[in-house]
């Protein structure tokens, strides 16, 4: 297997085509990823992940790339495998989306309520903006101080729930996770 193989991508791939394939192929093979599985799961993907590591090692760098093709004989046609080793049961190579790096992001699974923050969650941010903007609009035309009050702390309140709602969200994923 050479290490186009290993990143499933074609020895004439642009430089961006091989990193991108390497970031997808991390994503799904890293360790961390992998820290609740089986055993057996978990070393294969361990392998898997050094296989991806070592083929970006080569295949990153301009110069150590234009290396490799000459030492394995890719100028010619003549590509050698260069891991003696059975093949692994490895995901087919599917074409890369642009929009995948923003796999990273915590996204809700529809599925699972315990990782979704609710309706109420959700909307309560915005509409405390709303109302503090309008409260402090009133508040500071007709001069009552109570109001203007009550307004600042709507805003303040509001503040503190656009920061605390996807907190509040990750905990209750992450508790469903550990049991």
């Amino acid at each position: 297997m050479t290490h186009y193989d290993a990143l499933g991508v074609e020895p004439d791939a642009s430089d961006s085509d091989i990193r991108r394939a390497y970031l997808r192929l991390a994503r799904e093979y890293h360790p961390d990823g992998h820290s609740t599985d089986r055993p057996a799961v978990r070393e294969q993907a361990e392998r898997r992940m050094r296989d991806v590591n070592a083929a970006w090692a080569e295949l990153g760098d301009p110069e150590r790339r234009a290396a490799y093709d000459r030492r394995v004989g890719i100028a010619t046609g003549r590509a050698r495998p260069i891991v003696n080793r059975p093949e692994h049961d490895f995901r087919p190579y599917r074409e890369f989306d642009v929009d995948d790096d923003d796999a990273w992001r915590y996204e809700p699974d529809p599925g699972n309520p315990a990782t979704n923050p609710g309706r109420f969650l959700t909307m309560l941010p915005p509409l405390l903006v709303l109302a503090g903007l309008g409260g402090l609009a009133v508040g500071l035309t007709t001069q009552i101080r109570p109001f203007i009050a009550l307004a600042v702390l709507s805003l303040l309140l509001a503040a503190v729930l656009f920061l605390g709602a996807p907190l509040v969200a990750l905990f209750k994923s992450r508790e469903h996770e550990n049991r």
